[in-house]
């Protein structure tokens, strides 16, 4: 969402010259890759090893003692980054469409709304890291599922013929915002925290090629529903995803916590 809505800013340079409209965007991710750089070198040392707490041993004692097979939360998890990555995928394809086709704006307008997409959702991260020492991966998975839920559901209502822009743009947001910071993030904290570290880099790299496939897959797909079936039919994709998401949820809400807890209630029984 940030670089379409960067690609409008950077307008404001000048057609001709050393930085110009064309290549501006190649000259910000230089100097980009440049202050990473000096960072590193500047602020990159090797911190001390602390001591490691009850928790933590447990937790790694708990993932050498297991196979990845016999461990749903992994596969689980892994179902939860995709599907969800899938869904964010289509929904990027969907304001392109509505707002050019439906409601004859122009670009800028989709790339303004990608903005403050994405300054909602870096908001929504910094929120989910606040409240992450008091509520658990599967609270702030459940809230992420149980909004989007209904976020679908108010289009119902919204997205219709000759339906207003506001009635478009806020259901979208709803439904675009909570994914990445309730969903795919706790579901990859409780992923990688499960892998047993025999299979790290290879679950590691499963769960990337996964990962985008389905943001590749993503906008094939949302694209050729939304010009055979158009709005009613992107709608019906979205009740299958977020219905996907809603049932893994319920299947497995009792998988869906740490390692360290799952080896103390093995441990008890």
């Amino acid at each position: 969402f940030i670089g379409p809505f960067s690609s409008v800013v950077l307008r404001v340079l000048p057609k001709e010259g050393i930085a110009n409209e064309l290549n501006s965007a190649g000259w910000v991710i230089a100097m980009a890759n440049l202050l990473g750089v000096a960072l590193v070198w500047v602020c990159l040392t090797d911190l001390p090893v602390p001591a490691r707490e009850e928790q933590s041993v447990l937790e790694e004692q708990c993932r050498h003692e297991t196979s990845v097979w016999s461990l749903p939360v992994v596969w689980i998890c892994l179902l939860f980054q995709v599907v969800t990555a899938f869904l964010l995928a289509v929904l990027e394809v969907v304001p392109p469409l509505v707002i050019t086709n439906e409601f004859h704006m122009p670009p800028t307008v989709t790339s303004v709304l990608f903005g403050v997409a994405s300054l909602l959702v870096i908001g929504l991260f910094g929120a989910v890291e606040a409240l992450s020492r008091v509520l658990s991966s599967w609270a702030f998975m459940s809230a992420g599922v149980i909004s989007v839920v209904v976020a679908l559901a108010s289009t119902e209502f919204s997205w219709i013929p000759g339906g207003t822009f506001y009635g478009f743009v806020l259901p979208w947001l709803a439904l675009t915002v909570p994914p990445a910071p309730l969903i795919r993030t706790p579901a990859r904290t409780l992923y990688t925290s499960s892998l047993p570290g025999n299979v790290q880099g290879v679950m590691q790299g499963v769960s990337e090629a996964a990962f985008s496939f389905a943001n590749f897959l993503g906008p094939i797909v949302g694209s050729k529903i939304a010009s055979s079936g158009g709005v009613d039919g992107l709608k019906i994709l979205l009740l299958a995803i977020v219905s996907t998401e809603a049932l893994l949820l319920l299947l497995a809400c009792s998988c869906l916590v740490p390692a360290a807890e799952r080896h103390v209630q093995v441990q008890a029984v």
